[in-house]
């Protein structure tokens, strides 16, 4: 409260009460008018990330998508270095996210998170890569070797090396028109609503100027998670009507192999990440080479079909009984 919350222009904060754990702390810091949230990222997140992260949402802001602003410092800056003895930690501050969590329970609604999305890669439209350094990803997975198994670590090397393989026998399904800045985890959790049903996206942690056809590979698997396969496809087609009210649709691929494997490769990042942050965590959430093992062994049953087919042979068309998950 006295060292950190102090340095932000927010009217009298009067406490500051830590709220959940995960890949990064997060507090709840109450003041004398609204709630505003501390975050504070776990080591290796630089600190030049974070300050860029805060950069790109106001710039977002400004180019009118619906995001949740990140609070400047006293000086103008954003982040503040917290020197921990596990290493330096970046904190932000940001304001509260609206309350009601983002239901996919219709079309309705899929067609308005088309529209938000849209807007949102409008919005990256009007900004140039100038920041795109501070946003380079590092290779994560070497932490996993930390805690996996040692013949779950080599599996997991030789498995991401399988799948980038593959997709490079794979039609670009990405293309490279349709590049800028993205989201990145748009996972329904990271997508709020107001009380009109405007939909707002928050934690652009893992923000990036990737392929626009990423970000709607995520999100056609958040859909296929939540719904039947059967219905997944209509709540689809109405997000992608939605999406080309503002700006021309990414043509990703319905293209299920493609969907899954760009999902696996995330998710083995995911593993490396979460073991990253893994000392900072050990007894409060339950990590163990257990843990790693059934991740992988996710990761493997979702894309052993298309692993398994002929390199020579190539894969068109969607499966009828492909599934986007990780």
């Amino acid at each position: 409260l006295h060292r950190v919350v102090r340095e932000y222009e927010l009217p009298k904060p009067r406490d500051c009460i830590f709220l959940e754990r995960g890949d990064s702390d997060v507090y709840q810091i109450h003041t004398v008018g609204p709630v505003f949230y501390l975050k504070i990222h776990r080591p290796p997140y630089p600190t030049e990330r974070a300050e860029a992260e805060a950069r790109l949402v106001a710039k977002l802001r400004q180019h009118g998508a619906s995001v949740v602003a990140a609070v400047p410092r006293r000086d103008c800056a954003f982040a503040t270095e917290v020197i921990a003895s596990e290493g330096t930690r970046a904190a932000l501050v940001f304001e509260e996210a609206p309350p009601f969590r983002f239901e996919a329970g219709d079309e309705s609604a899929c067609r308005r998170l088309g529209t938000a999305v849209a807007r949102l890669h409008a919005a990256g439209d009007a900004l140039g890569p100038e920041s795109i350094r501070a946003f380079a990803g590092s290779d994560l997975l070497p932490f996993a070797r930390r805690l996996a198994h040692e013949e779950d670590y080599a599996e997991l090397q030789n498995l991401r090396q399988k799948l980038r393989e593959r997709l490079g026998e794979l039609p670009d399904c990405a293309g490279e028109d349709d590049v800028g800045w993205c989201h990145s985890d748009l996972v329904l959790s990271n997508i709020r609503c107001r009380e009109d049903g405007s939909i707002v996206f928050f934690d652009f942690g893992d923000a990036g100027f990737i392929p626009r056809a990423n970000e709607l590979a995520r999100i056609r698997g958040s859909l296929w998670k939540r719904q039947a396969p059967k219905r997944s496809d209509g709540m689809w087609a109405a997000f992608v009507d939605g999406y080309a009210q503002v700006r021309i649709v990414p043509e990703i691929a319905e293209h299920s192999d493609w969907l899954l494997m760009v999902e696996a490769l995330r998710r083995i990042d995911w593993i490396g990440g979460v073991m990253a942050s893994c000392p900072l965590r050990m007894g409060t959430e339950t990590f163990n080479r257990e843990w790693v093992r059934k991740q992988l062994r996710s990761v493997r049953e979702s894309v052993a079909q298309i692993l398994e087919a002929p390199t020579e042979t190539p894969i068109t068309g969607p499966r009828q009984t492909g599934d986007p998950r990780a």
